[in-house]
């Protein structure tokens, strides 16, 4: 049956339909009877900006393990004709042409092993559909980041670095009122700054969150005051600097 994207449209996938379709320019006599079926397929073809998501993949690699290999064309022929569940048909459209069909699996299997053309973007590494089309990609395990813990990585580096001051009963606290000890996160997401016009820690935004300012020197630049964060001890080092800016880009969690 043809499909789009997972839909069933319930119509046989033939040359007869795939070439009857790309000649909607035709005109009714030429068409016949079947003119308005193919209308109403051909506007559900048209490619949509909305399957443009933002987890990444590798395209073939239908599986999600990492490889492409023989698994890959084995999942997509279980996905098509025992219902086998995938969780990134983005991954499985081998041939980018939109549709998870057999096609696919074959063109797998000419890259693998009779020199066949390599799959399109995003291959042989990770990255989001440069396509616009009705499939989507909801995980993708070989691709996936865990995401950064406030607890875990985060607050650690407070607890190392800045809790001498901005703890209670810290000269942090009392100039700055902020207390990085007790319940921080709350203390810093969403929280304006007394120093300047933006928020402590602002979700998605480093350039828009004063801490950020704090800890690379540019807190004068945005209206700020003080001196470059840590004030007791060396600044802090690129990767942590990193780790901290990729928090906030992810939305600052908990």
């Amino acid at each position: 049956m043809g499909q789009v994207g997972s839909y069933d449209l319930g119509i046989p996938t033939t040359p007869l339909f795939t070439g009857a379709a790309r000649e909607l320019g035709a005109s009714a006599k030429e068409a016949g009877p079947m003119r308005l079926t193919l209308i109403l397929v051909a506007a559900l073809l048209v490619p949509s900006t909305a399957d443009a998501g933002l987890q990444e993949f590798v395209r073939s690699d239908c599986n999600a393990d990492g490889l492409i290999d023989l698994g890959d064309a084995i999942q997509l022929l279980n996905h098509l004709f025992d219902s086998a569940p995938i969780s990134c048909s983005d991954a499985c459209d081998g041939n980018d042409d939109g549709l998870i069909d057999i096609a696919d699996a074959i063109h797998n299997l000419s890259y693998l092993f009779t020199f066949g053309p390599a799959p399109t973007a995003p291959f042989p590494d990770c990255g989001n559909d440069p396509t616009d089309d009705f499939l989507d990609c909801t995980s993708f395990d070989s691709c996936s980041v865990a995401s950064i813990s406030y607890g875990l990585d985060i607050q650690p580096i407070w607890d190392a670095h800045c809790t001498i001051c901005h703890a209670p009963g810290g000269v942090g606290v009392l100039f700055a009122g902020l207390d990085l000890e007790t319940d921080s996160y709350n203390a810093l997401v969403g929280v304006p700054s007394t120093q300047a016009p933006l928020s402590r820690v602002e979700p998605f935004d480093p350039n828009a969150s004063y801490l950020w300012h704090k800890l690379n020197g540019t807190q004068l630049s945005v209206g700020g005051t003080g001196q470059t964060m840590p004030i007791m001890g060396p600044p802090l080092d690129a990767a942590t600097l990193a780790l901290i800016e990729q928090w906030i880009l992810e939305g600052a969690n908990p």
